[in-house]
């Protein structure tokens, strides 16, 4: 996210040709080459060999939590031996592919953080428990660690998710809303045994959100064009129209 903060206040000049040994591509974002030639640098400057605290196990009151996997060097080194696994590996991955690893619950904390100003929140079901005399039995507890990234930053990821629902370009257009102001961000998930999975997250209202939501539909297509459009109705349904049977 820093990289794509300090990208706002920079020119790059790319031809969008990737060179990969005798190989060569021409990838639809230009950004990948230039984030693939210099991942050495940035995992670096940026500590991506360090797993985001939003990737592990956080005690949720449910069973069977699973931790998200965010490969770094020493676990390429482990599972191809150390020097055996070449550019190609940085490649995928600068373009979003690759071995990263999230849960549903990792992506809507995550996306929470980016509306609460930075905080992930460890979530809870149940709020308490009591039993037939009033006392209480259990009570949900929440816990918050801040993200180390930059006010600056934040606000500029949090704008990007704003234009990506709102600006008639962007790619979670159908989530515009009349009703409220949507920020997400699409994906799709490629699945290689069937069609892919449509993944879109987002959080409402804008300026003082209310609600983080991340949707996952299995074996849809386009994030943007199947998920994108229910996660809108169930925010406004939620923000908007709870009154409304007809919605139900």
């Amino acid at each position: 996210m820093q990289l794509a903060a300090r990208a706002t206040d920079q020119v790059l000049h790319s031809n969008g040709l990737i060179v990969l040994g005798r190989q060569k591509g021409r990838p639809q974002h230009n950004v990948a080459d230039v984030a693939a030639r210099n991942l050495e640098s940035l995992r670096q400057e940026f500590q991506i060999d360090v797993v985001p605290p939003g990737c592990r196990r956080w005690k949720v009151d449910l069973p069977n939590e699973k931790a998200g996997l965010v490969p770094t060097s020493e676990w390429y080194d482990d599972r191809y031996g150390e020097g055996g696994w070449s550019r190609g590996v940085a490649l995928n991955l600068s373009v979003g592919q690759g071995e990263v690893l999230t849960t549903p619950l990792q992506l809507v904390r995550f996306t929470s953080a980016m509306a609460n100003g930075g905080i992930l929140w460890r979530p809870f079901v149940v709020k308490e428990i009591v039993d037939r005399s009033g006392r209480q039995l259990y009570a949900g507890k929440s816990k918050g660690k801040r993200i180390p990234i930059s006010k600056r930053t934040l606000r500029i990821v949090r704008e990007c998710m704003r234009d990506a629902v709102n600006d008639p370009r962007g790619t979670g257009v159908f989530a515009r809303s009349q009703l409220v102001q949507i920020a997400g961000k699409t994906g799709t998930v490629e699945n290689p045994s069937g069609e892919d999975h449509a993944l879109f997250c987002c959080f409402a209202p804008f300026e003082e959100p209310l609600i983080a939501l991340s949707m996952i539909i299995e074996r849809s297509g386009h994030g943007g064009i199947v998920a994108a459009p229910v996660a809108k109705r169930i925010i406004e349904r939620y923000l908007c129209r709870k009154d409304d049977p007809e919605e139900l």
